[in-house]
């Protein structure tokens, strides 16, 4: 598998990650959900975009790894 491919699926991973992360946001907004249920709900938010945010990092790592203009 080459980098290029490992990559896009490291964004696909991503943005799975951010789309679920938005849909609970959303659900911790217009629910009615106890004071526990909110709580887990927002490590979950953490959990996912903290996920997000490295393996969308990662992506863009891979992705410019043999890129000649990065390189001093």
């Amino acid at each position: 598998m080459k980098l290029s491919e490992l990559s896009a699926q490291y964004r696909e991973s991503g943005q799975a990650c951010r789309k679920r992360a938005y849909e609970l946001s959303r659900r911790l907004r217009d629910a009615d959900l106890s004071e526990m249920e909110k709580l887990l709900l927002r490590r979950r938010i953490t959990i996912l975009t903290t996920m997000a945010n490295d393996t969308l990092a990662l992506a863009s790592y891979m992705s410019n790894y043999y890129n000649p203009r990065r390189r001093p």
